[in-house]
């Protein structure tokens, strides 16, 4: 009787310690995000609960805008940070001591928005090149 208690605790303890392992498993991989014409739904979900998951774990935001080959404008990726920042607060306004954006170094290939939450990277959105981040499709009225 004794030796059977015994195999219950350890077996109670080995499923109990299996099961913290799994909560605590790797960090799912980023979502990447092509440049067609579903980003921008993606965007804006991945938005709305990035937002969510930085209030509640008290993290800051880092997005970091890039040119792509062939883009030449600094102001491509001013307006694409602006426009991020307007879908961030499309709820309610995001402390810009929360979400921090800045402009990050020339990529080959095409323009993207790298995400991260804290120090994790969160999503990479792929732009089309000359591209805004979000297109009109999501009745959002850009000021030129």
């Amino acid at each position: 009787m004794k030796n059977l208690l015994h195999i219950l605790i350890i077996l109670s303890v080995v499923s109990f310690a299996s099961s913290v392992t799994k909560a605590q498993g790797p960090s799912p991989e980023p979502e990447v995000i092509p440049a067609n014409t579903t980003r921008c739904q993606r965007n804006t979900i991945n938005i709305a609960n990035l937002k969510q998951v930085a209030r509640i774990k008290n993290e800051k935001v880092f997005v970091i805008a890039h040119l792509g080959s062939g883009e030449v404008s600094r102001n491509l990726n001013r307006r694409r940070l602006k426009d991020i920042g307007v879908e961030f607060d499309q709820i309610g306004p995001m402390d810009r001591k929360t979400l921090v954006m800045a402009e990050g170094e020339r990529v080959k290939g095409q323009p993207r928005v790298d995400v991260y939450l804290g120090s994790k990277l969160y999503f990479v959105s792929y732009i089309p090149r000359n591209g805004d981040f979000c297109s009109l499709c999501c009745d959002r009225r850009r000021e030129l």
